[in-house]
């Protein structure tokens, strides 16, 4: 049998006044307007947006009207204070004043005793384990009107990140290239450790004066650490160098990585064997293959400077002399006698001169000797170490001897180095007129340098306290106090005894300190200082018409005794909308149809209580049995955040006396949504129902 939906709607009425029970499903009144708008709205709902307005209008029109008791005008100022006015208070019941620029001054009263503060936020800071960012540097004007902090978020300019230094003396002097085995004290527990956590960031080192990158090299045989370093190779003198690794921001270091770093590290220098920077003898200079240290005509004059620039830090510490000695052989014989003069020498032997016998031409002793910046002096144990006294002889010779601590740079013939000089102490028949020399010949001359091991002497390492920890920092100009009451966002604020640090200076900020605990990333759009509730003072016979709207930012007068009149300015509009009676609502028309379960049912609810509310979502979780409801403000988000306990409990109340069955013993959860972010609980209102 086919039904007429015009003539089921007729009996909406009387099941309005009969009370009949809603049965889902049912034809029978009480059922066909919802079951039919739900229908329309699905097939078209622009087109039929305006026939439950039309149907929710013809049924208020018989419901009689409620009187509405008077309620007082209530909002939140931020009282604005100057120095002179730091540290004083506002009593409670201090007048305020609104002077509108038309009709006559209303009147209100501070409804609690704050302390007055001066105090300008001038900075935010978040640090999260060893990296911190500047989220927040105070305005430019100097006010503190309309700004927004980003709270635990890593935005903003970086202040600090981990960096790890250490410090050696003469780690890379006289160095082109520098190549070390880095060894750490601590190991990790998995062998592969080395082979799949390779260390991020970046190497340098530095003289004070330069800087050079250095490649980090990392393979499960070890770690190295090499590259070119040109302007060392001119530093003679003992110089401190800085080995610095630089994490990024945006890199991870891991806690393995950190612990290995913060203990004992090492920096092993391999064997190594170099030929002398210069070799400089009286012939002139030339390289280390083939080295005449005397020339060919040796005498105690002769001295043959070897630059050794590698042993400048290797100061304490043995190296080593490597060559090969040999011997070039020259002979300058007597000239032969005449043979008319052979006669005479024979009848007159006399005549003969005996200077021209031949003579053997040799170096009998040497000294090796080193420079302390004034005098040469003697190497230990070099005269029992000799040159030229074995001729004929070729043999490898290897002399090891102390980098002396004093030892120092010269210039020898414009050249300036670190020398270690060969100088003759005593030659035979050097200026013998008939001669046989044995002149001494180094080849393959070189400077052995042993493995060394360098430990840093200092070290600036991060506090690995702090790596798993994350602070939130606000920094204001003045001392404050857990007295002074500040506005943020949607609530009153007051910082407790814990959170005030102090004076001091942060990441090279100087400032009064407050530390916030962590919690998840949010914008603080606003902190105003010195807030304080006002309540609108009645006039007796002169009712406020309610139709008065007090937008943000609106500017008050306040009345103190000691620092006369402050201004302040209102941060949200309190006084709300006046509630209907309960017993209204729960006669209103789409309680009584008992399908409060979609977005515009509930929407229109919420709306008629609390026109500024709107409904951006609701969803029904069976499993929780739990209605989820997103709300927002046309224009205060802070004054729905103080209403979200009302709405929630008024709401699930209204479905627990008037709802669908299986809405009975549901709970209701009201939250914000929140601009930039997905719709979140609102504070301490996760769950807004009763309790089990």
């Amino acid at each position: 049998m086919s039904w007429n939906p015009e003539t089921r709607i007729k009996k909406l009425a009387l099941a309005y006044h009969t009370g009949w029970e809603y049965a889902p499903g049912s034809r029978e009144a009480g059922s066909v307007l919802t079951d039919l708008f739900v229908d329309m709205m699905r097939d078209n709902q622009e087109r039929y947006k305006n026939i439950w307005e039309k149907h929710r209008q013809e049924f208020l029109a018989v419901i009689p009207p409620q009187e509405c008791k008077e309620h007082r005008l209530k909002t939140g100022l931020a009282v604005r204070v100057s120095g002179e006015s730091h540290g004083g208070r506002l009593a409670r019941k201090s007048r305020v004043y609104l002077a509108p620029e038309e009709g006559s001054p209303m009147y209100f009263a501070a409804q609690e005793q704050i302390q007055l503060t001066a105090a300008r936020l001038v900075c935010a800071i978040y640090q999260k384990g060893l990296c911190a960012w500047q989220t927040y540097l105070g305005s430019r004007d100097g006010t503190q009107d309309a700004f927004g902090i980003p709270l635990f978020q890593a935005v903003g300019t970086q202040l600090c990140h981990p960096v790890f230094c250490w410090y050696f003396q003469g780690l890379c002097c006289s160095k082109a290239s520098v190549r070390f085995r880095v060894e750490f004290d601590k190991q990790p527990d998995s062998e592969s450790f080395w082979e799949d956590r390779i260390l991020p960031g970046s190497w340098t080192i530095s003289d004070g004066t330069n800087a050079y990158p250095l490649e980090w090299l990392q393979s499960k045989d070890g770690c190295v650490i090499q590259g070119d370093t040109p302007a060392f190779a001119g530093n003679l003198e003992e110089i401190r160098y800085e080995l610095c690794l630089e994490i990024p921001g945006e890199e991870e270091l891991s806690s393995v990585w950190l612990e290995i770093l913060c203990g004992e590290i090492s920096f092993i220098e391999e064997d190594a064997c170099r030929e002398p920077e210069l070799c400089l003898t009286a012939a002139g200079a030339c390289d280390g293959k083939r080295l005449l240290p005397f020339t060919d005509e040796p005498d105690t004059a002769a001295c043959c400077y070897l630059a050794c620039d590698a042993a400048g830090a290797l100061k304490g510490m043995e190296a080593a002399f490597r060559f090969t000695e040999k011997y070039q052989t020259e002979e300058n014989p007597p000239p032969p006698v005449p043979r008319e003069y052979r006669k005479l020498y024979k009848k007159y032997p006399w005549l003969k001169v005996s200077s021209l016998n031949m003579q053997e031409w040799r170096v009998r002793e040497t000294v090796w000797e080193y420079f302390d910046g004034s005098l040469w002096r003697e190497l230990p144990g070099s005269r029992e170490w000799k040159i030229g006294c074995r001729p004929g002889e070729s043999a490898e010779r290897l002399f090891r001897w102390k980098v002396p601590k004093d030892i120092r740079p010269c210039s020898v013939e414009g050249e300036e180095h670190i020398y270690i000089r060969l100088r003759p102490v005593r030659v035979d028949n050097a200026y013998a007129a008939c001669y046989r020399k044995e002149i001494p010949v180094l080849e393959n001359f070189c400077l052995e340098i042993s493995e060394r091991r360098i430990q840093p002497t200092e070290r600036k390492l991060p506090d690995v306290s702090e790596a798993g920890q994350s602070r939130m920092y606000l920094g204001f100009d003045r001392e404050i106090t857990c007295d002074n009451r500040w506005y943020a966002d949607s609530k009153c604020v007051a910082f407790s005894a814990g959170q005030i640090k102090g004076r001091a200076e942060r990441f090279g900020r100087e400032a009064f300190w407050v530390e916030l605990e962590c919690r998840e990333p949010i914008v603080l759009s606003c902190l105003y200082a010195n807030y304080v509730e006002i309540l609108e003072l009645s006039e007796e016979g002169e009712p406020r018409n309610f139709d008065v709207k007090l937008p943000m930012g609106t500017v008050f007068h306040v009345e103190t005794d000691r620092f006369g009149v402050l201004d302040a300015v209102s941060v949200y509009d309190g006084r709300g909308t006046v509630p209907w009676k309960e017993r209204q609502w729960r006669r209103s028309f789409p309680a009584g149809f008992g399908r409060v379960v979609s977005v515009s049912d509930i929407n229109v609810l919420v709306q008629n209580r609390y026109p500024p509310v709107k409904v951006f979502s609701c969803e029904y979780i069976e499993k929780d049995r739990e209605l989820a409801v997103v709300l927002e403000h046309s224009a205060d988000r802070g004054a729905l955040q103080k209403l979200l306990p009302e709405i929630g409990e008024w709401l699930e109340e209204t479905l627990h006396q008037t709802g669908l069955l299986w809405l009975s013993d549901c709970r209701v959860a009201c939250m914000i949504k929140d601009a930039g972010f997905e719709a979140v609980p609102g504070e301490e209102l996760t769950k807004c129902g009763r309790e089990e």
